[in-house]
């Protein structure tokens, strides 16, 4: 059996925010300011639910 290396909660969302940084300087800078905007809108909605997960987690462990 492999073991796969379990790496911190935290960690996932540091990786997360660094994505979705990339991800809107690069449609910042490639697409148009529509455009820009749905992503953001988006974006910020999953950034919600990562929020509401941390969350969560400190709640009920």
């Amino acid at each position: 059996m492999v073991m796969i290396k379990k790496y911190p909660y935290w960690m996932y969302v540091v990786g997360v925010f660094i994505a979705w940084a990339i991800v809107l300087l690069l449609v910042w800078r490639l697409a148009g300011a529509n455009r820009f905007h749905s992503v953001l809108i988006f974006g910020s909605g999953f950034l919600l639910g990562v929020l509401a997960a941390s969350l969560a987690r400190k709640v009920y462990k």
